[in-house]
């Protein structure tokens, strides 16, 4: 049997369960207009820095050695899930399937919000501070994904899609490659 979120309004809920949690428990900030003015220069400037820098130092900064024992890249979608669904530019979808495979987050513009610039194909890996040897090997993997993935019959004819690997080592590090 396969669980999953039956719906969208569900998993807003769910996600906003878990954003609420992650604020109550590690004492995580939530600045509004920070985060807000990070996804719209996602939308609107294809930038994606300054959401990861806001996700690297109001959450993850925060969470203890001891959180990160099984943290692996499900938990880090989760928390930039909860983020995201925060905005009303796109409507983020998790684990979006097309014919090569499945995007961690596919960030989809909102039919409410047509003049987004910029729709994202995100690819996610973590890799623990120790395993930092891997590197290499995990970026090599991850941007073929997103190559096979940005190639789909859903993506063509489309422009102003953006192809993101973020590749977080540890909670103190991360590395964007487009």
């Amino acid at each position: 049997m396969v669980y999953q979120i039956p719906n969208y309004a569900i998993r807003v809920i769910f996600w906003g369960y878990i954003e609420k949690k992650l604020r109550r428990e590690y004492n995580v900030p939530y600045n509004v207009e920070e985060l807000a003015k990070s996804i719209w220069q996602m939308g609107f400037d294809g930038q994606i820095e300054g959401f990861l820098e806001y996700i690297s130092e109001n959450v993850l900064k925060k969470l203890s050695n001891r959180d990160l024992i099984n943290f692996d890249e499900k938990y880090l979608k989760v928390i930039l899930f909860s983020y995201l669904v925060t905005s009303n530019l796109y409507r983020p979808v998790s684990e979006r399937e097309v014919e090569n495979g499945y995007i961690d987050i596919y960030l989809e513009r909102d039919f409410r919000m047509p003049e987004v610039e910029y729709e994202w194909i995100i690819e996610l890996k973590y890799i623990k501070k120790g395993d930092k040897d891997k590197l290499a090997q995990v970026k090599k993997e991850g941007l073929k994904q997103l190559r096979e993935y940005a190639s789909s019959r859903k993506f063509e004819g489309k422009e102003n899609i953006k192809q993101a690997l973020i590749v977080f080592l540890g909670k103190d590090k991360y590395f964007v490659y487009k």
